[in-house]
């Protein structure tokens, strides 16, 4: 049945087609319901992780559950990204200069996230999209990248329990180590790295219409690992290179398990 017929208004996309031009157009042209796209995604792009992390955590809050979780998948994301600055252009934001392009392609709804961030942070973010223009660090504008910096005051709390749920008063290790896993994120990634959003090509999302990223292989295409090399900076060397040594152990504790005992 096509969605009209079943009442469906509108469709938001996947975030990993934000920059697969001919299956955009191939979906709009297939069905006349709105179309809407995530703007300010931050997930490291064809993340193996994705539907695994998302089942994780939502099981951790189930109801009655008391037993630890740990949570490798934010620790992989944020060592990704600190480790290879290609993968920061990677993922498939959409600049707030590129608006008109997914209008173009026929994309009725741009969504602004994410709900954890105060408003005054959303508010930088609806400001930038709505004027079309930003200059700056467009990492900043980026959800999804666990900045607690920015978070509403209850969810800073949350946030650590991503790391540790509901660890008992008797395990006092478990709460040092969800310490730990929380201080690994009290610089975020923009604090840390810089994609200067007027160093990026004029013709940045254009480079993407004649490329088939599923079917090719990024070290044959190079065409973000080119365009990293000259936008991205680092803003503070003594500590990315601290987060990532840090990370790196964490992950490790991860997999061997003794994070957990």
């Amino acid at each position: 049945r096509r969605f009209e017929d079943m009442g469906v208004d509108l469709i938001m996309l996947s975030e990993h087609l934000n920059r697969d031009f001919k299956t955009l157009r191939a979906i709009r042209k297939a069905v006349k319901c709105e179309l809407a796209l995530i703007a300010n995604v931050g997930c490291i792009y064809d993340c193996p992780n994705a539907l695994t992390h998302a089942n994780s955590t939502a099981h951790s809050g189930t109801k009655g559950q008391n037993a630890l979780f740990a949570d490798p998948f934010m620790v992989f994301c944020f060592g990704k990204r600190l480790e290879n600055p290609e993968e920061l252009i990677k993922i498939r934001w959409i600049r707030p200069e590129d608006v008109g392009h997914y209008e173009d392609v026929g994309i009725d709804v741009l969504k602004i996230i994410e709900r954890y961030s105060t408003t005054e942070t959303l508010a930088e973010r609806v400001k930038a999209y709505c004027q079309r223009h930003y200059d700056g660090n467009i990492l900043s504008l980026l959800g999804q990248m666990i900045d607690v910096k920015r978070m509403k005051g209850r969810q800073k709390e949350l946030q650590i329990k991503r790391f540790l749920s509901f660890p008992t008063p008797g395990r006092l290790r478990n709460l040092k180590k969800g310490k730990d896993f929380g201080e690994l994120f009290a610089s975020p990634v923009y604090e840390l790295l810089s994609i200067d959003n007027k160093s990026l090509p004029p013709n940045f999302i254009k480079s993407f219409e004649t490329r088939d990223c599923r079917a090719n292989d990024c070290r044959t295409c190079g065409n973000c690992k080119a365009m990293a090399s000259k936008a991205v900076r680092v803003l503070d060397e003594a500590t990315l290179a601290d987060k990532r040594a840090r990370l790196a152990q964490s992950l490790d504790e991860i997999r061997a398990g003794s994070a957990l005992y």
